[in-house]
């Protein structure tokens, strides 16, 4: 990321003043100071040490650009970009970082006659955790969806649905991100219900079927025979 600042044909180093600031609600962190021409890390925050340097070749272009390697989650925020080349001027740049939920863990169990479905994911930022019943958005489906943050700054979700053995069909479960549009990668999963006529029930068997659909969602599928 970067801001601009009027130059001619030939940069003077030594007339050029550039500072990185991350703006937090509770804090500032220095990230990076150019002091005439000269890196000055003396203020830096450790969060940014050894991360965080200028593109030196594109000063002379009038960009004063900031790197930073090895992102995380924290790194996400507002930055403050302060160019002082024979005059002053500033630029507030907001960076936001994402880590999909590609991981999807599954889980069925049986808690009497009932189905218990769990999905569970790790990612960045906040998802919304979506059920639906034969493709289509069911308004009467009620799922208990808890969240943690983890000590790498990742959003911990777990979404638990209760079936109950009348309603066999496909369940899908979709992690969506709204602020980015995205949903989550997939997997698909065969649970397949047996009930004879007495309504006795019989234990149920668990396909697990790795796949990539285009729906970007986790399947399950509930037969009833």
């Amino acid at each position: 990321m970067g801001c601009r600042f009027p130059t001619d044909n030939s940069l003077n180093l030594t007339q050029l003043n550039i500072f990185w600031q991350q703006k937090l609600s509770d804090e500032a962190k220095e990230v990076y100071k150019l002091q005439n021409g000269r890196e000055d890390l003396s203020g830096q925050h450790q969060h940014f040490q050894g991360r965080a340097t200028l593109l030196y070749e594109e000063l002379k272009r009038g960009y004063s650009m900031l790197h930073i390697t090895h992102l995380r989650i924290t790194d996400a925020g507002y930055y403050l970009c302060v160019v002082n080349y024979r005059e002053a001027d500033h630029k507030y740049i907001d960076l936001k970082i994402e880590a999909p939920y590609k991981r999807i863990n599954i889980q069925e169990r049986k808690e009497e006659d009932n189905h218990i479905l769990t999905c569970q994911a790790e990612g960045y930022p906040l998802a919304d955790v979506l059920w639906l019943y034969e493709n289509r958005i069911n308004d009467t489906i009620y799922a208990n969806t808890t969240h943690k943050l983890t000590d790498t700054g990742l959003f911990n979700i777990t979404s638990v649905l209760r079936i109950k053995p009348n309603a066999p069909g496909n369940y899908s479960c979709i992690f969506q991100n709204k602020e980015l549009r995205q949903t989550s990668a997939h997997r698909t999963v065969f649970l397949i219900g047996q009930r004879n006529g007495s309504g006795t029930g019989k234990n149920s068997m668990i396909l697990f079927i790795p796949t990539i659909l285009y729906s970007a969602m986790i399947l399950f599928t509930i037969t009833k025979i």
